[in-house]
């Protein structure tokens, strides 16, 4: 059942990252979601290091579930990024969080932790206040269980649908950070 609802988050975090790209996976420690699928990214878990280190995409793979102050990782990761770094988000939507609890108490989902559960306009709101601007957000998976025929037609056609698509249970956020140039060093051209 797990593996049905990882590959395709797989499917769709791959029509963003190629594979020559750098890449910084950023998860909880207790996320098997897309760690191992990209061998050429760094994996931070845990504290977020103070290096000075870049990449052309950081993923943070449902870690805003149990990050205890959402802001100020953020703001550590925009240390991570240059101008043309790409921050993808993965997190669960809100509608689904009774469903999940659901799943975990009749033992179909392991127990975690979650604390936050952000609708869309709340992430946005702190990846501005972070320093990011969102570039695209996408609601993903209407059925997280592979059911044969059914599950495949569910998420390719019915999700995009504008009425499905707030039903959706995955959001992916893709964000760029901003650099306000320091107005000593950049003088108008014109």
């Amino acid at each position: 059942m797990k593996t049905y609802f990882y590959r395709l988050i797989e499917k769709y975090i791959r029509l963003y990252v190629r594979s020559e790209d750098s890449l910084i996976f950023c998860s909880h420690a207790s996320s098997r979601l897309l760690g191992d699928l990209f061998p050429q990214s760094i994996k931070w878990e845990g504290d977020i290091p103070t290096d000075e280190s870049a990449a052309d995409y950081i993923i943070i793979d449902g870690r805003i579930h149990y990050e205890r102050d959402i802001q100020a990782m953020l703001e550590k990761i925009h240390n991570h990024c240059h101008s043309s770094t790409r921050l993808i988000i993965t997190f669960y939507s809100v509608l689904w969080r009774p469903l999940l609890r659901l799943a975990t108490s009749l033992k179909w989902r392991s127990k975690t932790p979650e604390q936050n559960w952000l609708a869309p306009e709340d992430m946005e709101n702190l990846l501005m206040l972070a320093g990011f601007e969102l570039v695209k957000l996408n609601s993903k998976i209407l059925c997280p269980v592979h059911i044969p025929l059914i599950a495949n037609f569910l998420n390719r056609f019915v999700a995009p649908l504008p009425l499905f698509k707030k039903m959706s249970m995955v959001n992916i956020l893709t964000a760029r950070p901003i650099f306000h140039p320091d107005s000593a060093e950049v003088r108008p051209s014109v």
